[in-house]
């Protein structure tokens, strides 16, 4: 039961964030805890065919707001070349090793099982944007830095091609892995965990005891 309600979960993801349009909501999203904002207008002068210069630093807000920009001018590109997969793309290019570690011992585990028994049924990216056939306008850039290696992003866009100007926000936490800012969760009470995506992940691999990191070597085993 709770196999088949995780993955109903995770199917209404695209149906859920679609819907909200402009009423899809993140936590934090109207408080002040993420202090350094990116408006609207500066971004406006930051085009696709602009290449932003990343911080020299990368333990400011501004590095995490960079990368955050260069996911979706990426996005923007794969979407214009009309890319397959493009959700798994990102997660690859993206996302960081503790994730798609997890992600790949969940895919392994559910490669024999089918329909409602499997944790990631037919969900296709929906995690980036509810609309991965869209190219995006970023509307505004929000970043703060936590404790240890870890920092959240709050992003607001509109889709390009939506007459109605259809808004969303999503939240990422993200970890510096390999002198980069890659995301390792993402972050929406509402439609995911209140522990957001990875929270999920990580129930069902305890749940079904599925390893959620790499197995340390046997004794005299090679490294």
């Amino acid at each position: 039961m709770r196999k088949a309600l995780l993955s109903f979960a995770i199917a209404m993801v695209t149906t859920a964030l679609v819907a909200c349009g402009n009423k899809t909501k993140t936590a934090g999203a109207d408080t002040d805890s993420l202090s350094n904002e990116t408006t609207a207008d500066s971004l406006a002068a930051q085009a696709d065919d602009v290449e932003d210069v990343a911080p020299a630093d990368l333990w400011t807000v501004e590095a995490v707001e960079y990368q955050v920009r260069q996911m979706y001018k990426w996005f923007n590109g794969q979407v214009k070349a009309n890319a397959k997969e493009l959700g798994t793309k990102m997660d690859d290019k993206y996302c960081t090793g503790y994730y798609l570690l997890l992600k790949q011992n969940i895919a392994a585990h559910d490669a024999d099982a089918t329909g409602d028994m499997r944790f990631f049924g037919d969900e296709t990216g929906c995690r980036w944007t509810a609309n991965l056939s869209t190219p995006l306008t970023i509307e505004r850039v929000k970043a703060e830095l936590l404790t240890g290696n870890m920092a959240r992003a709050e992003v607001k866009f509109v889709r390009k091609s939506d007459e109605q100007g259809e808004k969303g926000v999503m939240t990422f936490e993200l970890w510096m892995e390999n002198g980069r800012w890659c995301v390792n969760n993402f972050i929406e009470p509402d439609i995911f965990s209140d522990n957001g995506y990875i929270g999920m992940m990580e129930e069902y691999a305890r749940n079904n005891n599925i390893p959620m990191e790499e197995e340390e070597p046997t004794e005299g085993a090679p490294l």
